[in-house]
């Protein structure tokens, strides 16, 4: 017998209620899922949006003093350059910051002492220079950005505390030391906002800085670009220079100190009339230095110099010829082997030649000057001690190296024919050098009373104006040359 329609239809109501109570039942557990995986999904977001954040955070900060790194610094500049922007009364100041000699800390205490040295200096300067933007960009360089009032600008006044900041006192590892940093400043408003043009000229004011003596803060002038773009022109020109081997040897006379013969002359380094306008001699070594040019520069004058000597040696017009040489040279193992090569090439003979170095070159590193020094000997170079008087002169290293002159430098020169203590100081120098055995050279003489008080002294040779300039080889050849003209003056 057949069910009944309504009982049919009651159990698929029956059936189709059930399933539908499985389908939202399905449904939910479904949403519930789908709520967990958003749930999830936002927090996996969130938390990638925090690794995110700092991974930037990290890439904007340098990892040893936590400041901005120079990614960093640049960021919050623009943004500062942004408040200036929104309002017109106030000026951006950026500002470069070189910690002086750092490179000594590091040689001196090591790396992990200068790693200390470099946090407490940013600490110090974070606490004595608020309400500015500070930011390590390199080694042992910061930046430093700070907004103020137009019209209101003290220049003096931020200078003077931009240097209390960055002379910091340093405790680490046991020692303490101080820091004192170079500081180049300039000041921008809403018109000025070029970045790299704003850099550029930081680090002009900044090397300005350095350039005249270090530990102090100079704003950036128009004088100064000026002063760069001159002094670019003369690296350019002493790049050339050189590549086209036009330096040439010019010779200064040095005579004996009681007759005033001529027994020796110093090596300078000179070049063509037109290629150096205006620049002194100091400024083309120095330059030279600084661009890397100086070792090809002396090694070209050197070789030229042995092979117009030669012949002078040879007549006995002069005793010796004497060349400078740097620090550098003195730590250079190849330097003896490449200045052998020089004097054979030009048949100068060895002991006939005087090396000069100064005293920072042999205190420099006292074991590896003394090598050089010992070397130089063995091939029957002299050596003189250059700038003798003026440094610090360590006594027992001058007895006991194979030294053979000291040259007095002419600032003690300059005031001895006045009483007083500069007499005095010379005078002790003189007898200083004698008194160890050395031969004593007196530079910058340029009056009679100069050199009868340096004979009265004991000293044994003179150099300067009274007895002549440096001139040109063929010049000094007509001067010197033959027995008729052995006295200078």
């Amino acid at each position: 017998m057949e069910p009944a329609p309504n009982k049919l239809l009651l159990r698929r109501l029956e059936r189709e209620k059930r399933a539908r109570i499985e389908a939202e039942r399905i449904l939910e557990n479904k949403a519930i899922e789908l709520f967990a995986a958003n749930q999830a999904l936002e927090k996996n977001a969130a938390e990638l949006r925090r690794q995110n954040e700092l991974a930037e955070q990290a890439a904007r900060t340098d990892d040893l003093t936590h400041l901005p790194n120079r990614r960093g610094f640049f960021r919050e500049l623009d943004s500062l350059m942004q408040e200036v922007v929104r309002d017109p009364e106030s000026r951006l100041v950026l500002g470069k910051i070189d910690l002086d000699h750092f490179k000594k800390v590091n040689d001196r205490f090591g790396h992990i002492t200068a790693d200390l040295a470099l946090t407490q200096f940013s600490e110090h300067f974070s606490n004595c220079f608020d309400g500015g933007v500070l930011g390590r960009v390199g080694g042992d360089e910061f930046a430093v950005a700070l907004i103020v009032v137009k019209g209101g600008v003290d220049r003096q006044a931020i200078a003077e505390k931009m240097l209390r900041a960055t002379r910091a006192t340093c405790h680490a590892a046991g020692v303490t030391f101080e820091l004192t940093a170079s500081v180049g400043l300039v000041e921008a408003g809403p018109g000025d906002f070029d970045i790299d043009r704003l850099r550029r000229l930081a680090d002009i004011a900044l090397y300005t800085s350095k350039r005249k003596g270090r530990n102090r803060c100079i704003w950036f002038d128009e004088e100064m670009r000026t002063g760069m773009l001159r002094q670019s022109l003369l690296e350019d020109n002493i790049r050339e220079a050189v590549e086209a081997d036009l330096f040439e040897p010019w010779f200064q006379p040095i005579v004996g100190c009681a007759k005033h013969e001529l027994l020796s002359a110093e090596v300078l380094s000179r070049w063509p009339e037109g290629t150096m306008p205006n620049a002194s001699v100091e400024e083309v070594i120095r330059l030279s230095e600084r661009i890397g040019s100086i070792e090809q520069l002396d090694a070209q004058v050197q070789a030229k110099a042995f092979r117009k000597a030669r012949d002078w040696v040879r007549a006995g017009n002069v005793q010796s010829i004497s060349v400078n040489v740097t620090p550098r040279d003195m730590l250079d193992d190849q330097f003896l082997s490449k200045l052998a090569k020089r004097l054979r090439a030009a048949d100068f003979p060895p002991d006939h030649l005087t090396v000069e170095i100064t005293e920072n070159a042999l205190f420099a590193d006292m074991n590896a000057a003394a090598a050089g020094i010992g070397n130089l000997s063995a091939l029957g170079i002299k050596v003189a001690l250059d700038d003798f008087g003026v440094g610090y002169s360590n006594l027992r290293a001058l007895s006991e190296l194979p030294i053979h002159y000291v040259k007095m430098d002419r600032s003690l020169i300059r005031d001895i024919a006045q009483e007083g203590r500069a007499r005095a100081l010379a005078e002790s120098a003189v007898r200083l050098g004698v008194s160890l055995g050395l031969c004593v050279v007196a530079e910058g003489v340029e009056t009679k009373d100069q050199a009868l008080l340096l004979r009265r002294f004991g000293c044994h040779r003179l150099q300067g104006y009274m007895f002549g300039k440096a001139v040109s080889a063929a010049k000094f050849n007509d001067a010197f040359s033959g027995p008729s003209k052995a006295s200078v003056a």
